[in-house]
């Protein structure tokens, strides 16, 4: 049985990796977390505000959430891609959704489209349907 212990571990490393290769180490790594969807129909999410607080530093959140971990690797890494591109914006004062975090709009695009992903666009919450389509994504799984 995988333990949260090692996803999270191994989410962590995917996430240096890929902070490295798509955002030359700009990112600060974040609390990552896996959480229960709660009710948010998402897939993972980013938090706003510097929620955790480890030794006077504050860190934002990304949470996968557990209901979806058990989908193929490269959707996960899409997702955690789709999440840090949020923290870059978040990092760059760059509002990307509207309408309580739901919309995703064509600034959260462009970011997402810069740093790894193909983004299409869904009726209702925008700019979200993602896929992993950087030409050297063998390198990362």
């Amino acid at each position: 049985m995988l333990q949260i212990s090692e996803i999270v571990k191994k989410t962590e490393e995917m996430f240096d990796l890929f902070n490295k290769y798509f955002y030359q180490g700009e990112l600060t790594r974040p609390a990552i977390t896996v959480s229960p969807d709660g009710g948010r129909s998402a897939y993972g999410w980013c938090s706003i505000h510097e929620i955790w607080n480890a030794s006077n530093e504050l860190y934002r959140e990304i949470s996968l959430c557990a209901e979806y971990l058990d989908r193929p690797i490269t959707e996960i890494a899409a997702t955690l891609l789709h999440e840090m591109s949020h923290l870059y914006n978040l990092q760059h004062d760059i509002r990307d959704v509207s309408n309580n975090g739901y919309y995703h709009n064509m600034k959260s695009k462009a970011t997402a489209e810069a740093h790894g992903l193909h983004i299409e666009k869904h009726p209702k919450y925008g700019w979200t349907v993602l896929s992993f389509w950087h030409s050297k994504k063998e390198k990362f799984l």
